[in-house]
């Protein structure tokens, strides 16, 4: 659920900065879109996969535990090394564009989805009400909607 903070407080410091410097632009609606555009990269992607990347990697036992699965599972490494590599191409969004903000939220999208269903079947499957298994199935599939959306539109109008 800290991703969700996470994601709520980018969107205030975005706003904050659209009203900030809304006056030096000419595209208003423009600047809006890529600086929520930008925000949501930089603290949905970036920041919520850095931390992602410290839960699975160093309090692995403890995440399992949260999720509904075994502990001792080297599994935790490797989705914690992929959101550690995500988060900091979220990061990088802050240098980079246009392309980068592209390749960066659809791939980091896909990866929730596949998230979202896995929690999705593990509820079903094996009645895991788990409250990191339960409780991302919403956050990684809103996720993603909320990406593409604002991709669209920070490209349709800054074109």
């Amino acid at each position: 659920m800290q991703n969700m903070v996470l994601l709520f407080f980018g969107f205030f410091l975005a706003l904050v900065h659209f009203f900030v410097v809304r006056k030096k632009y000419s595209n208003k609606k423009g600047k809006f879109f890529e600086l929520m555009t930008l925000y949501l990269l930089v603290f949905g992607v970036g920041l919520a996969g850095l931390m992602s990347f410290v839960g699975h990697v160093f309090f692995s036992d403890a995440i399992a535990i949260r999720i509904g699965w075994p502990t001792g599972n080297p599994f935790q490494l490797e989705v914690g090394y992929s959101d550690g590599a995500w988060g900091v191409l979220g990061i990088l969004c802050i240098w980079f564009r246009k392309n980068f903000w592209f390749a960066t939220g659809l791939g980091w999208s896909l990866f929730l989805i596949g998230a979202g269903i896995g929690h999705v079947r593990e509820l079903v499957i094996n009645n895991n009400f788990a409250p990191y298994n339960y409780g991302y199935i919403a956050p990684d599939l809103l996720l993603p909607l909320l990406i593409f959306v604002f991709l669209f539109l920070n490209y349709r109008y800054n074109e």
